[in-house]
C-alpha cells in the first residue's frame, strides 16, 4: 500500500471552500462566483473524503480479517473497495 500523501483530515466545507484543520486551503470555488449549489455539494463531498477513505479501508480490513474471501458478494465488494482506495492513492 502506498503512503498517504494528501493533507490529513478532518477537512471542513465552508461555503464553497474546503480547508484542512490547520486552515490550509484544499479546494476553492475556482471558476464560479457566488454560492452554487452543485459546487457547495462537491465541497461537502470533498471534505468527507478523508473519513470516507479511512472507513472504507477499515471495512475492507475487517472483511479480509474475517476470512470471507470465498463469498462472491464479499469478493465483489472488496474488489471495488481496493480499486477505490488505490484510485484515492493515485495508483
Amino acid at each position: 500500500m502506498s503512503e498517504q500523501r494528501w493533507t490529513p483530515g478532518p477537512w471542513v466545507a465552508c461555503d464553497v471552500f474546503v480547508n484542512s484543520k490547520n486552515g490550509d486551503a484544499i479546494v476553492s470555488g475556482v471558476g464560479k462566483t457566488g454560492c452554487d449549489e452543485e459546487l457547495e455539494s462537491n465541497a461537502h463531498l470533498i471534505a468527507a473524503a478523508p473519513e470516507l477513505y479511512q472507513e472504507l479501508a477499515a471495512l475492507q480490513a475487517r472483511v479480509t480479517d474475517a476470512g470471507h474471501e470465498d463469498d462472491p458478494d464479499v469478493v465483489a465488494m472488496c474488489g471495488g473497495a481496493r480499486a477505490a482506495l488505490a484510485k484515492a492513492r493515485g495508483e
